[in-house]
């Protein structure tokens, strides 16, 4: 039979000598953790991930969506962290070019499909130009 997900985190954590798919306290990677540094993650965060990838759990997800950090997350069905699937191979990489372009070059594709993007994405940089004019009013600078 196939192995469930559940089975299949259960296998990684026993793999790993692990409890958590978080590094625990005191190990070097926990303070590099997104989960223990929300606040300090500034960029947008685009996860094109697969159903089966996503069914695992994203470390540290809940808490950049706690923190109110910019986060668009897809998720391909039947599929695993590659992506195989000529439909979803596609997908992940018409994401990946209209977010860079918004995000690297203030583009935005002409492809009426995209618009519910434009939308999420245009509030997200609103968002981040006000946080970081508030950094900059506060600190005297934009860190």
């Amino acid at each position: 039979p196939a192995e469930d997900d559940r089975s299949r985190r259960e296998r990684r954590m026993t793999m790993f000598q692990t409890k958590s798919l978080v590094p625990p306290p005191g190990n070097p990677l926990y303070a590099l953790a997104w989960s223990q540094m929300p606040e300090r993650l500034h960029p947008p965060f685009l996860i094109n991930a697969g159903e089966h990838e996503a069914r695992m759990g994203f470390e540290g997800l809940e808490a950049l969506k706690a923190a109110d950090r910019p986060v668009e997350v897809r998720v391909f069905p039947d599929e695993y962290h590659f992506k195989y699937h000529p439909r979803s191979f596609a997908g992940v990489y018409g994401n990946a070019i209209a977010w860079l372009k918004f995000w690297l070059q203030d583009v935005e594709i002409d492809d009426p499909a995209r618009a519910p993007d434009y939308v999420r994405w245009r509030a997200m940089r609103a968002r981040l130009q006000t946080e970081a004019d508030s950094r900059r009013l506060t600190t005297g600078s934009g860190q």
